[in-house]
């Protein structure tokens, strides 16, 4: 092993940091740059399963990009004696030096940590990678507070071969998944439970598994057994949430991925509604969660409570595959769709039940399809269409998505929308009116930089930017379809799928078997209408109209060649008629149609029930600087569009300049006939 005052690989050595079993750890410099850390390789050691897995971390990490909470590798050295890695220095103490001097965090703060952390190892999952060591030892926080994720000792690249030993148990014991103690194949939920029983113990002090044993331990971990967060610390009740589902001894209940996870932490952290299993109106309303067991019914011993039931009229009960459901001898009965219940049914996504009278949904996040378990694409959050514009024009990254997409017109937009507004008669100001729009757009972000760059930085740093933001509706309906080369290929439909992978693997979305596949070819990625197309083959590139390409842009109809492989993007089943997107909506409201009159009337209405600030607020609701940004860019843009919105209004409805909002709501109702049929917003 090297000493301090030798230089190895360019780098002096000036101070020893730590030293093991398994090695050793330097502060190191070379000439006038800024201190790094080498980390050696004991090269006594024989057992070429380590000395491959230390060359693997270096490799994984070095493919990362730059993230706050990831440690950045310079370089990497498997051809030296002893092997080495040389790393960034982080300065600062590790959590489990913090809990041990200073004691328990404060929720919220131990709540940001772990946001920090979810944000760090959703890039991680999304290249491929996993750790499978997270604990507070691993995680050290700088002085200026910014944590970071280290010793990736132990990372697991899920398309290598398996260096890995039959039954051997990686990892740290009150850290390790249920599954990571039966043999299963390691899977990001390994670091998702790694991360639950970190964010417990930095709340309470300790970790919530113990055991005099290891089959203590196990059994533990295996049976969910812990002590409840809320008898440990007062926690608010949707922190509790979140460390439950972290921590479910079954997959069927714990977050699919670190995305989701760090989704939910955001969501906390802004004062917002997490996603986790309940019930709710068909108007979207939340009645109930659902926990262990939940009574429905009419009286006192009812856990929700709904007029119209028996005092007990069913109950939902958490079974290891599912929520089920029992109709407790109710009198008007209970429902699951037009199917009276005889006996107990397990509910699923979307199931619209019914008890007597009152019908109630099932939101299931957990019982959703998911993606390829390795990999994420950033959350999605609809929001009305002032508040994405307004994030859009202040260039803020949960923007970058629609930016990215509006940075270059789509050439077949005016014929959709011509299509989907044809009950409105013919309209040949539509396509001049609407291609204006997508330039005013389009050449503002242009202004900016290329829309060749836009999508360039977009896939750079996809996995970094967080939830994404877009005007409120559904994305639009994309099919994928085999024109050749693979026969008895079905019609995919695309559904919400933000990410999806290609190629021979059987862990891709989309697994293909002609030979001239690579096991992972490409992947798609959405933006909102468009999809973006990577290549990823190791052999033969992906062809794009003929051209070998690396990041493409796709719409309806474009056609990508993989090996011997043609898949084409085929329009899928259309959003109902006279639904448009937000560039629509503007292009009708400079041709200053009645079509448009429900949705000036609503955005009249917002505007008078939500000042700028608060919009702002909303927005920024712990930057007090951006909001004042954000408020006044707000101001701006209603000066200039709120007019136009008005003029409409008045023209067909025949109301004052000076009429309210309720005015104009009672007008336009008494003209509903006379206005025709309204359009309403979806998002593109």
């Amino acid at each position: 092993m090297p000493e301090v005052g030798e230089v190895v690989a360019g780098y002096r050595l000036e101070e020893r940091l730590g030293a093991g079993a398994m090695g050793a750890v330097f502060a190191a410099r070379r000439g006038d740059e800024p201190r790094v850390v080498v980390k050696f390789l004991e090269s006594q050691l024989q057992d070429i399963r380590l000395r491959e897995r230390f060359a693997r971390e270096g490799a994984a990490l070095a493919r990362l990009p730059a993230h706050p909470a990831l440690v950045r590798v310079h370089e990497h050295h498997g051809e030296l004696d002893p092997p080495c890695l040389v790393m960034d220095l982080v300065p600062g103490e590790s959590l489990a030096e913090r809990l041990v001097g200073r004691g328990p965090f404060e929720p919220r703060e131990a709540a940001r940590v772990a946001r920090d952390v979810a944000r760090g190892m959703a890039v991680v999952h999304a290249h491929g990678l996993l750790h499978r060591d997270l604990k507070p030892a691993n995680l050290l926080r700088t002085p200026a507070g910014q944590v970071r994720i280290v010793d990736f000792g132990l990372v697991k690249d899920v398309f290598a071969s398996v260096l890995t030993a039959p039954d051997q148990l990686l990892g740290t014991g009150p850290y390790l998944a249920p599954e990571c103690w039966a043999g299963a194949p390691p899977a990001p939920e390994v670091d998702v439970f790694a991360l639950g029983v970190t964010l417990y113990e930095l709340i309470c002090g300790a970790p919530p598994f113990v055991g005099r044993t290891l089959d203590e331990l196990h059994e533990a971990i295996s049976d969910g057994q812990y002590p409840p967060l809320r008898e440990r610390a007062e926690v608010p009740p949707e922190l509790e949430a979140i460390v439950e589902q972290l921590l479910a001894p079954s997959l069927r209940y714990r977050y699919r991925s670190m995305a989701a996870c760090r989704d939910d932490l955001e969501r906390f952290l802004h004062g917002e509604p997490i996603e986790r299993a309940r019930l709710t109106s068909p108007r979207g309303e939340t009645l109930a969660p659902l926990g262990a067991r939940l009574v429905i019914g009419s009286g006192p011993r009812a856990d929700l409570k709904l007029a119209g039931t028996d005092a007990q009229h069913a109950q939902i009960r958490r079974r290891p595959k599912g929520y089920e459901l029992r109709d407790l001898r109710s009198s008007s009965g209970t429902f699951r769709g037009a199917e009276r219940l005889e006996r107990p049914t397990q509910l699923r996504d979307g199931d619209l039940l019914r008890f007597g009278p009152v019908p109630v949904i099932v939101r299931d996040p957990r019982d959703r399809p998911a993606g390829a378990p390795f990999l994420s694409a950033p959350g999605r959050r609809r929001l009305d269409r002032e508040a994405a514009l307004a994030l859009l024009s202040l260039g803020d990254p949960r923007a970058s998505t629609l930016a990215c997409e509006w940075a270059e017109p789509e050439p077949g937009l005016a014929a959709e929308a011509a299509r989907r507004l044809a009950p409105l008669g013919p309209l040949p100001e539509l396509a001049p009116a609407l291609a204006a729009e997508q330039a005013r757009w389009a050449d503002w972000l242009r202004g900016q930089r290329p829309a060749a760059e836009w999508l360039a930085s977009w896939e750079r740093g996809r996995t970094e930017l967080g939830e994404q933001c877009s005007p409120q509706g559904p994305p639009a309906e994309l099919a994928l379809e085999a024109q050749a080369g693979e026969p008895g290929w079905e019609r995919l439909p695309l559904g919400d799928e933000d990410l999806l992978l290609i190629g021979r693997d059987p862990k891709c979305h989309v697994r293909l078997r002609n030979k001239t596949v690579s096991r992972h070819h490409a992947t798609l990625l959405r933006l909102e209408r468009v999809w973006v197309l990577r290549d990823e083959g190791r052999s033969t590139p992906a062809l794009h109209k003929g051209q070998a390409v690396k990041l493409a842009r796709l719409g309806p109809g474009d056609v990508i060649q993989l090996g011997d492989v043609e898949l084409r993007l085929a329009a899928g089943a259309p959003p109902p008629d006279l639904w448009v997107g937000p560039r629509v909506a503007d292009a009708l409201l400079a041709l200053g149609h009645p079509a448009l009159c429900a949705l000036a009337l609503a955005e009249l209405d917002a505007a008078e029930s939500e000042s700028a600030p608060q919009v702002a607020a909303r927005l920024y609701p712990d930057d007090a600087q951006r909001a004042a940004a954000a408020a006044a860019k707000l101001e701006q843009a209603r000066a200039r569009r709120l007019p136009r919105v008005h003029a409409l209004l008045d023209r067909h409805l025949a109301t004052a300049a000076t009429a309210s909002v309720a005015e104009l709501r009672a007008a336009c109702e008494q003209r509903a006939a006379a206005l025709g049929p309204q359009v309403q917003l979806v998002s593109g």
